[in-house]
């Protein structure tokens, strides 16, 4: 039976991972840092 995890994301933007569990075999989804961590380097993006 396959299991997915899933953290982050809720309510933010950035920092989502998601990790698949199957048979003892494992995969971690790593979608990038939280904005809010680093909103200096990605200011550009974020304003209006």
């Amino acid at each position: 039976m396959v299991t997915i995890t899933i953290s982050g994301a809720a309510g933010r933007i950035g920092e989502s991972k998601i990790l698949l569990e199957d048979r003892g075999t494992r995969a971690l989804f790593d979608f990038g840092a939280s904005f809010g961590a680093c909103s200096l380097c990605n200011e550009e993006f974020l304003t209006p």
